[in-house]
């Protein structure tokens, strides 16, 4: 049976793969929300917070994808099939099953096993 997601015919999708997942590069006027297909062959659609976007385009690894909108960092677990978002005005960088946000005060990364961003205590730095 196949099963289908309906985007706007306004925006501009291109898919992006990952071994366990493929996600969404979104360019219109009125992007709300980003989508990813997990390894079940599941839609996953995460409404954006705040304001609609122009562009959404992920950077994908094996079993994750993250994306940079405004002051989100969204992330997807292919193998979770379940997104999770922080607030941060860096975007992560991902490998094969982490997406990692390495800022002044605190380092924050998603895990493809467990779906959730984890952050550390707050950094200080000495001289």
């Amino acid at each position: 049976k196949w099963v289908t997601h309906e985007f706007p015919s306004d925006v501009r999708v291109v898919p992006v793969a990952g071994a366990t997942h493929v996600s969404f590069a979104l360019e219109g006027k009125h992007v709300t929300e980003i989508v990813a297909v997990d390894r079940q062959g599941k839609w996953r659609a995460q409404k954006l917070s705040g304001e609609a976007a122009q562009r959404c385009i992920p950077v994908v690894g094996q079993n994750v994808s993250a994306y940079r909108i405004g002051d989100q960092n969204y992330a997807f677990s292919g193998l979770m099939g379940v997104w999770d978002s922080i607030d941060g005005s860096t975007a992560a960088s991902v490998s094969e099953d982490t997406a990692m946000i390495v800022a002044t005060d605190r380092i924050s990364v998603f895990s493809a096993q467990t779906g959730a961003w984890a952050e550390s205590p707050v950094l200080v730095l000495t001289d």
